[in-house]
């Protein structure tokens, strides 16, 4: 499992993040047809929490804000057209308002988990006193060459100098 949702992961963190944005708009219009076929019997809210979360992860802050407003917006249909309550009733907008700020609050909070991912990553792979790639960036590096010399069936040279100790 562990490996599977690992090469899901650097799959989906390879793609463009216009793509990223697509595939999540697509899971939010499937939601919303699927929530607006039920007719209330189901909730599907919580659902909705999957895309928002990719969007926020893969693509940004402002790409999960976009996708909260569009998961709202199938939200408020469903509450309208399965005729619980009409528009007239503060409920149905006090409701979608609620939803709308627990969907922004989580875009947000991902998106900025995902910013201080990126940079704890980036410093893990510098030396503080030289201020240089160390050595895990350099093992990672090599992996990846030594995979392409096997792939392309390519001869490989390697330096490699310490320069702090």
């Amino acid at each position: 499992m562990n490996v599977m949702v690992r090469r899901l992961y650097t799959v989906v963190n390879g793609m463009p993040k216009p793509l990223v944005l697509i595939a999540g708009i697509a899971m939010i219009g499937v939601l919303g047809t699927v929530d607006l076929l039920t007719k209330n019997e189901i909730l599907f809210s919580a659902f909705y929490i999957l895309p928002i979360t990719l969007i926020a992860w893969f693509a940004g802050g402002r790409s999960a804000a976009i996708v909260s407003v569009l998961s709202v917006s199938f939200l408020f249909a469903d509450d309208i057209s399965s005729r619980l309550m009409s528009l007239d009733s503060v409920a149905v907008y006090w409701n979608n308002f609620g939803r709308l700020v627990f969907f922004l609050i989580i875009s947000y909070l991902l998106a900025s988990l995902k910013k201080a991912f990126d940079r704890q990553q980036a410093l893990a792979r510098i030396d503080s006193l030289t201020e240089l790639r160390n050595s895990r960036a350099f093992y990672e590096d090599a992996g990846m060459e030594i995979e392409r010399a096997k792939r392309y069936k390519y001869p490989l040279t390697l330096g490699f100098i310490d320069l702090d100790d």
